[in-house]
Protein backbone atom coordinates (compact mmCIF):
# COMPACT_ATOMS: atom_id res chain seq x y z
CA UNK A 1 0.00 0.00 0.00
CA UNK A 2 1.27 3.49 -1.03
CA UNK A 3 2.11 6.09 1.80
CA UNK A 4 0.08 9.49 1.66
CA UNK A 5 3.24 10.98 0.60
CA UNK A 6 3.26 8.18 -2.41
CA UNK A 7 -0.23 9.28 -3.71
CA UNK A 8 0.25 13.32 -3.03
CA UNK A 9 3.26 12.47 -5.67
CA UNK A 10 1.31 10.29 -7.82
CA UNK A 11 -1.00 13.14 -8.07
CA UNK A 12 0.83 16.04 -8.86
CA UNK A 13 2.82 13.82 -11.62
CA UNK A 14 -0.37 12.25 -12.85
CA UNK A 15 -1.73 15.83 -12.85
CA UNK A 16 1.09 17.13 -14.43
CA UNK A 17 1.89 20.29 -11.86
CA UNK A 18 4.40 21.58 -9.89
CA UNK A 19 4.61 21.53 -6.39
CA UNK A 20 3.29 25.83 -6.15
CA UNK A 21 0.38 25.24 -8.66
CA UNK A 22 -0.50 21.53 -6.76
CA UNK A 23 0.00 24.18 -3.62
CA UNK A 24 -2.37 26.82 -4.90
CA UNK A 25 -5.56 24.39 -6.55
CA UNK A 26 -5.38 22.18 -2.73
CA UNK A 27 -5.14 25.76 -0.76
CA UNK A 28 -1.77 24.53 1.08
CA UNK A 29 1.31 26.47 1.86
CA UNK A 30 4.43 25.47 -0.35
CA UNK A 31 5.98 24.67 3.08
CA UNK A 32 3.59 22.11 4.27
CA UNK A 33 3.27 20.50 0.86
CA UNK A 34 7.09 21.03 1.69
CA UNK A 35 6.78 18.82 4.78
CA UNK A 36 4.57 16.18 4.05
CA UNK A 37 6.64 15.07 0.80
CA UNK A 38 9.49 15.22 3.20
CA UNK A 39 7.98 12.83 5.42
CA UNK A 40 8.48 15.81 8.05
CA UNK A 41 4.52 15.46 8.54
CA UNK A 42 1.70 13.44 8.15
CA UNK A 43 -1.17 15.20 5.54
CA UNK A 44 -4.48 16.09 7.74
CA UNK A 45 -7.89 15.10 7.19
CA UNK A 46 -8.37 18.32 6.21
CA UNK A 47 -5.46 18.54 3.81
CA UNK A 48 -6.64 15.27 2.25
CA UNK A 49 -10.03 16.77 2.21
CA UNK A 50 -9.12 19.91 -0.11
CA UNK A 51 -7.25 17.48 -2.30
CA UNK A 52 -10.19 15.77 -3.55
CA UNK A 53 -11.81 18.44 -3.40
CA UNK A 54 -9.86 20.60 -5.49
CA UNK A 55 -9.16 17.13 -8.05
CA UNK A 56 -12.90 15.56 -8.23
CA UNK A 57 -12.00 13.07 -10.54
CA UNK A 58 -9.75 11.38 -7.85
CA UNK A 59 -11.26 8.46 -6.24
CA UNK A 60 -11.74 9.87 -2.42
CA UNK A 61 -11.29 6.12 -1.05
CA UNK A 62 -7.97 6.21 -2.79
CA UNK A 63 -6.65 9.57 -1.73
CA UNK A 64 -7.73 8.51 1.87
CA UNK A 65 -6.79 4.93 2.38
CA UNK A 66 -5.01 4.16 -0.57
CA UNK A 67 -8.00 1.56 -2.09
CA UNK A 68 -9.09 1.38 -5.56
CA UNK A 69 -7.72 2.91 -8.07
CA UNK A 70 -7.00 6.24 -8.37
CA UNK A 71 -9.62 8.43 -10.75
CA UNK A 72 -13.06 7.67 -10.02
CA UNK A 73 -13.58 7.09 -14.06
CA UNK A 74 -10.60 3.88 -13.37
CA UNK A 75 -13.28 2.77 -10.60
CA UNK A 76 -16.24 2.85 -13.16
CA UNK A 77 -14.51 1.52 -16.16
CA UNK A 78 -13.45 -1.63 -13.87
CA UNK A 79 -16.73 -2.17 -12.29
CA UNK A 80 -18.21 -2.04 -15.91
CA UNK A 81 -15.59 -4.41 -17.40
CA UNK A 82 -16.13 -6.76 -13.94
CA UNK A 83 -20.37 -7.25 -14.34
CA UNK A 84 -23.57 -4.95 -14.78
CA UNK A 85 -25.14 -5.67 -11.09
CA UNK A 86 -25.12 -1.37 -10.16
CA UNK A 87 -21.92 -2.21 -8.09
CA UNK A 88 -21.24 2.22 -7.95
CA UNK A 89 -25.01 2.35 -6.64
CA UNK A 90 -23.87 0.34 -3.91
CA UNK A 91 -20.58 2.02 -3.21
CA UNK A 92 -22.58 5.42 -3.50
CA UNK A 93 -24.80 3.67 -0.83
CA UNK A 94 -21.76 2.94 1.55
CA UNK A 95 -19.47 5.70 0.85
CA UNK A 96 -22.20 8.57 0.02
CA UNK A 97 -22.23 10.18 3.74
CA UNK A 98 -18.46 9.88 3.68
CA UNK A 99 -17.77 11.33 0.57
CA UNK A 100 -20.84 13.88 1.30
CA UNK A 101 -18.42 15.04 3.98
CA UNK A 102 -15.50 15.91 1.36
CA UNK A 103 -17.69 17.49 -0.95
CA UNK A 104 -18.74 14.80 -2.91
CA UNK A 105 -22.62 15.64 -4.84
CA UNK A 106 -24.57 12.13 -4.88
CA UNK A 107 -26.01 11.46 -8.05
CA UNK A 108 -29.71 11.30 -8.92
CA UNK A 109 -30.52 6.97 -9.20
CA UNK A 110 -33.67 8.29 -10.98
CA UNK A 111 -34.45 12.13 -12.38
CA UNK A 112 -38.27 11.46 -10.85
CA UNK A 113 -36.78 11.41 -7.20
CA UNK A 114 -35.98 14.34 -5.20
CA UNK A 115 -32.16 14.31 -4.27
CA UNK A 116 -31.34 13.68 -0.79
CA UNK A 117 -28.40 14.22 1.19
CA UNK A 118 -27.10 10.41 2.31
CA UNK A 119 -26.54 12.12 5.62
CA UNK A 120 -30.24 12.89 6.41
CA UNK A 121 -31.73 8.77 5.68
CA UNK A 122 -31.53 6.35 8.90
CA UNK A 123 -27.76 4.96 9.63
CA UNK A 124 -29.21 2.37 11.32
CA UNK A 125 -29.13 -1.37 9.75
CA UNK A 126 -32.34 -3.70 10.78
CA UNK A 127 -31.96 -7.25 10.27
CA UNK A 128 -34.11 -7.14 7.31
CA UNK A 129 -31.45 -5.07 5.81
CA UNK A 130 -28.01 -5.88 4.26
CA UNK A 131 -25.02 -3.76 3.44
CA UNK A 132 -23.64 -4.26 0.03
CA UNK A 133 -20.95 -6.03 -0.85
CA UNK A 134 -17.84 -3.81 -2.14
CA UNK A 135 -14.86 -5.74 -3.38
CA UNK A 136 -11.67 -4.06 -1.60
CA UNK A 137 -13.64 -2.07 0.59
CA UNK A 138 -14.78 -3.56 3.93
CA UNK A 139 -16.90 -2.08 6.57
CA UNK A 140 -14.11 -1.84 8.92
CA UNK A 141 -12.13 0.69 6.34
CA UNK A 142 -15.54 2.55 6.55
CA UNK A 143 -15.33 2.51 10.07
CA UNK A 144 -12.02 3.45 10.50
CA UNK A 145 -11.83 6.35 8.34
CA UNK A 146 -15.58 7.86 9.88
CA UNK A 147 -13.98 7.48 13.71
CA UNK A 148 -11.00 9.51 12.56
CA UNK A 149 -13.34 11.82 11.03
CA UNK A 150 -15.69 12.33 13.85
CA UNK A 151 -12.10 12.24 16.27
CA UNK A 152 -10.96 15.42 14.16
CA UNK A 153 -13.85 17.33 14.81
CA UNK A 154 -14.30 16.51 18.24
CA UNK A 155 -10.68 18.18 19.41
CA UNK A 156 -10.77 21.03 20.46
CA UNK A 157 -9.61 24.23 18.61
CA UNK A 158 -5.70 24.65 19.82
CA UNK A 159 -4.86 28.08 21.52
CA UNK A 160 -1.99 29.72 21.38
CA UNK A 161 -1.20 30.30 24.88
CA UNK A 162 2.97 31.84 25.13
CA UNK A 163 5.05 32.67 22.76
CA UNK A 164 9.01 32.27 23.31
CA UNK A 165 11.39 34.99 20.86
CA UNK A 166 14.94 34.36 21.33
CA UNK A 167 17.47 37.52 20.34
CA UNK A 168 21.13 36.93 18.65
CA UNK A 169 22.73 37.44 22.16
CA UNK A 170 21.24 34.20 23.95
CA UNK A 171 18.46 35.99 25.66
CA UNK A 172 14.59 35.51 24.79
CA UNK A 173 11.45 37.17 26.27
CA UNK A 174 8.33 35.28 26.44
CA UNK A 175 4.86 36.90 25.99
CA UNK A 176 1.66 34.85 27.72
CA UNK A 177 -1.92 35.13 26.69
CA UNK A 178 -4.60 36.30 28.74
CA UNK A 179 -6.86 33.94 30.21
Amino acid sequence: MQSDKERIEQIIQSKKLNNIEFSNKTLLSPSTLSHILSERTKPSLTILRNIVEAFPDLNPMWVLLGQGEMYLADEKAKSDNQDETGADDDIDDILGPMRNGLGYVPKNKSSNQPQQSPISQPASVGKSQSIPQVPGITIKDVEDVMTKTVAQLQKPARQVTEVRIFFDDGTYECFYTKK
